[in-house]
């Protein structure tokens, strides 16, 4: 496959087609007998310069904005305000990444829920209604698929419930269809993903290094910050995007003990190879703003 074809199947990835999908459509236009498993592994790393709808108008030079683990609707008060600033400030492009964990999805978990909980329905009602203020803001995002927003897909599968009774991620809570999910989303050769099982302090650079590419997670709370690895050739970072909750919710009474607390903040990446990490300053984080 030459290079102008694994870009033109990139973009149908990142427009929302799946691996199987991509490897269908791939062996039907080309006659070929690629698996998933070697289409994911030949386009995974494919650099698409510019996004579609952003051709020509200068959107793909422009940094990107990284959020994730808000936790609806237990988010720090002041955290969608915060983004909004850190937008506004590094002029970044239309297109946000979110690493998930929009919902915190807490009285469904399968998790001890606190005795003094909100409850299934008002907890569905809150989030869903906090969620627009997200939209409103940010109408074009790549979302991570990750584990609190996970949360009613496995426990129907706990039951046997068959998957077509249950809404996706985007009916159950309103998203439009350009808040698009995915495990995983590649933008401008940097790769976003959740971090389940990428934990502690370097789990971030240690997911660079693996994957080959710099790397963006969440789901680490505690752990906000760009790490970087070099050798004569290249740079990569990785980096841990943090989170935007509430510390004092009832959802986090768990991590009350923990010697690292949560690092509230964002990322904001300007290529494959640089990225910062913005942390609340302490108005925000006290609830002083």
């Amino acid at each position: 496959m030459n290079p102008d074809e694994k870009i033109k199947y990139r973009r149908l990835y990142d427009g929302g087609l799946r691996w199987q999908q991509l490897a269908d459509r791939i062996n039907g236009d080309i006659t070929t007998s690629y698996t998933k498993s070697q289409v994911r592994d030949m386009l995974k790393r494919v650099t698409v310069t510019q996004d579609a709808g952003n051709v020509g108008n200068g959107q793909e030079k422009r940094p990107t904005l990284v959020f994730g683990d808000v936790h609806l609707p237990f988010e720090h008060k002041h955290y969608l305000q915060f983004l909004k600033d850190t937008d506004r400030k590094y002029n970044c492009r239309e297109l946000k990444v979110c690493t998930g964990d929009i919902a915190d999805n807490h009285s469904i978990s399968r998790h001890l829920s606190a005795h003094d909980n909100m409850g299934a329905k008002a907890e569905y009602d809150l989030t869903r209604e906090k969620i627009k203020d997200y939209i409103e803001a940010f109408p074009c995002v790549k979302i991570c698929k990750s584990n609190h927003d996970d949360i009613p897909y496995r426990q129907a599968q706990t039951i046997g419930l068959y998957q077509g009774f249950i809404k996706t991620i985007n009916e159950a809570w309103g998203l439009p269809d350009t808040w698009k999910l995915s495990t995983e989303h590649i933008v401008d050769g940097v790769l976003y993903k959740h971090g389940v099982n990428c934990g502690g302090i370097n789990g971030a650079r240690a997911t660079a290094i693996k994957e080959g590419t710099s790397t963006v997670i969440g789901h680490i709370h505690s752990h906000g910050g760009v790490h970087y690895a070099a050798n004569t050739h290249s740079m990569l970072f990785g980096a841990n995007a943090g989170c935007g909750i509430d510390v004092d919710a009832y959802a986090f009474e768990y991590g009350k003990g923990f010697k690292d607390k949560p690092t509230l903040g964002c990322v904001v990446v300007f290529n494959s190879h640089n990225a910062i990490f913005v942390p609340m300053n302490i108005d925000f984080y006290n609830n002083t703003y």
